[in-house]
């Protein structure tokens, strides 16, 4: 059985709340203060307890593509961050750097000796330890700064000050900004979202209409993005499939999934064709969704951990668990 946590947060609609809890660490002090700086994708995730158990992390592996600065000699790195899910536990940590499997980019990494008692890699200046590219449209930003060219604007800015060879460990393609060419009739055409003004990670439910959306192939290539409001919308943010509801050629119905941003929304069709919303989904507030795979039945009450403290829950008939901040 699949569960819901959603953390009720204030508006994150544009980014403005998490960037306000940060300072800008400019590319430069990154690629100067970290150890290991590797692109890569993340393939893998399992959650720990700290040695005091207060607080779990979460330790993703990363499959490097690319070393710019350092040695990643078996090719894969773990990287650990705050924040995690442990049986009916969870933490959220906000504002800091949320990894999830299937994310590719340039990682900022540095030693951690606190975290488990031993050596171990964490991103350099949290959040800001990652620039995520986007494979959807192409490019890449991190919280403050977007790269439309990847190559020109990110890795040789980065190889000329490191000073050190590439090492290239497994092919991939950078995803480049670039324009499908297609047939008019075939490419998605948006012509209403209603409603026009929602929230994020409510389970709220949007209607999109339009043509050739084509039939929904179970999340394989159809897909609805959505402004990422943790970066101001430079990325997207996908649904997955647990958010779609219904898929037609003419019409899907989604809800609106954790940290979408106000701005445009964009249907990819089976055949990987995209079409964009011509006026912008307006998002109030956001809610922090966080997911439990349960076997067998819930108690109707429980107690889940959020750093820093711990909030009760109240079973809802939706399958919903929030609390409020």
């Amino acid at each position: 059985m699949r569960v819901i946590a959603a953390l009720a947060l204030c508006t994150m609609a544009s980014s403005a709340v998490g960037q306000s809890l940060l300072y800008k660490v400019d590319l430069e002090e990154r690629i100067d203060r970290s150890e290991l700086i590797v692109e890569g994708r993340v393939i893998g995730q399992r959650a720990f307890w700290n040695q005091a158990k207060t607080l779990i992390h979460t330790a993703s592996r990363i499959a490097v593509y690319r070393v710019f600065k350092g040695k990643a000699e078996q090719g894969v790195v773990e990287v650990i961050t705050p924040g995690g899910v442990i049986g009916h536990t969870a933490n959220a940590v906000y504002p800091s750097l949320e990894l999830r499997p299937g994310d590719v980019g340039v990682l900022f990494l540095e030693s951690d000796y606190k975290t488990r008692g031993t050596k171990s890699l964490r991103p350099y200046a949290s959040v800001q330890g990652f620039v995520r590219y986007d494979e959807a449209r192409g490019g890449a930003a991190d919280v403050f700064d977007s790269y439309l060219d990847i190559t020109n604007e990110l890795h040789s800015r980065i190889q000329t000050q490191v000073g050190q060879r590439v090492q290239v460990l497994r092919d991939y393609t950078v995803p480049a900004r670039s324009v499908v060419v297609a047939l008019p009739k075939v490419v998605p055409v948006i012509t209403s979202v209603a409603p026009a003004q929602t929230t994020a990670g409510t389970r709220s439910e949007i209607t999109i209409t339009g043509t050739g959306f084509e039939a929904y192939d179970g999340g394989t290539n159809s897909a609805v993005f959505f402004p990422n409001a943790d970066d101001g919308g430079q990325t997207l943010r996908g649904a997955g499939d647990v958010y779609i509801t219904s898929w037609t050629d003419t019409e899907i119905k989604v809800d609106v999934p954790t940290a979408a941003g106000t701005g445009p929304i964009m249907v990819q069709s089976a055949s990987q064709l995209r079409g964009t919303s011509p006026n912008p989904l307006t998002i109030d507030y956001n809610q922090i969704e966080i997911y439990f795979d349960v076997d067998g039945v819930l108690a109707p009450t429980a107690t889940y951990t959020i750093s820093p403290g711990h909030h009760p829950f109240v079973r809802q008939p939706s399958g919903i668990r929030r609390f409020g901040v």
